[in-house]
């Protein structure tokens, strides 16, 4: 049940970019302005860049669901990761009010080995996500991403929390 909902969302999100962009394009070829070309310009990136994440989801999803995950052991810092994951999120934030801000604790050691590049796609959707909720708030925000780590008998555990928070 919950893989079809998940897909009929998916679906239902690409349907309606798609559209927005039929839409948009039908009226520039109806007005045929300067200021409409730009408009819908800004309508078909915002929407392409909207339908890429989406396919990219059900990509990532369907490649989940069949075991196809390909990670890659690698040393890598993930105070580097975080940093450049923060780093281009940031214009969209600041552009919606949101500021974003990390910790990396000293526990975490500064090389890691595991899939540095797999961390940072689900950090960035996951900031993606909560920019994405918070954008509808009015009062100022933030959103904390705080990495952690502890150790067992095993290996070192990485704990990664992004926390939206309200500015008072």
């Amino acid at each position: 049940r919950s893989q079809s909902h998940f897909l009929m969302d998916l679906s239902s999100d690409l349907h309606e970019n798609m559209s927005e962009w039929i839409s948009a394009l039908q009226d520039v070829v109806k007005n045929g302005s300067v200021d409409s070309v730009m408009d819908v310009i800004d309508t078909m990136l915002t929407n392409g860049t909207n339908t890429y994440s989406i396919i990219g989801d059900i990509v990532d999803y369907m490649k989940f669901s069949d075991g196809n995950v390909a990670l890659y052991e690698t040393a890598y810092s993930i105070y580097d990761v975080v940093h450049a994951v923060v780093e281009l999120e940031e214009e969209e934030a600041m552009q919606k009010g949101i500021h974003l801000s990390y910790e990396v604790s000293e526990e975490v050691p500064n090389k890691l080995l595991g899939d540095g590049g797999r961390i940072g796609q689900l950090l960035a959707k996951l900031i993606t996500n909560a920019i994405t909720i918070k954008e509808n708030v009015d009062t100022p925000s933030e959103i904390r991403i705080l990495v952690s780590a502890q150790k067992n008998s095993y290996a070192r555990i990485l704990r990664i929390v992004v926390q939206n928070m309200k500015i008072i």
